[in-house]
């Protein structure tokens, strides 16, 4: 069965890009391994995510560099790469939450 779902922070500003008449938008996902030392520092995976068409449009208006995310999806090989076809986001935390939770 091919399905993961990961939590993560976005590390790039999302751009539409178009191919072949469709749209889409790469993300590239910072992910929080897990560590059951508590002494090491924390240390993540760097995962990139596709998101096609009402997807792509959604990451564009409602996502930014930073934001915290959820996605459901599958594992793709793009040119021998590793790529995460999204299915479903959630946007969990945003930079502007975030600030405004601080004051």
């Amino acid at each position: 069965m091919n399905h993961l779902v990961l939590v993560g922070k976005i590390t790039n500003k999302p751009i539409i890009k178009k191919e072949k008449g469709s749209k889409y938008v790469i993300l590239d996902l910072k992910v929080q391994k897990t560590n059951n030392d508590k002494k090491e520092e924390k240390n993540y995976d760097l995962i990139k995510c596709k998101l096609d068409n009402m997807l792509a449009d959604n990451a564009i208006e409602y996502c930014n560099m930073g934001d915290t995310i959820g996605v459901k999806g599958c594992l793709i090989t793009n040119n021998d790469e590793l790529i995460v076809c999204v299915n479903s986001m959630t946007c969990l935390t945003t930079k502007k939450e975030e600030k405004k939770n601080e004051n």
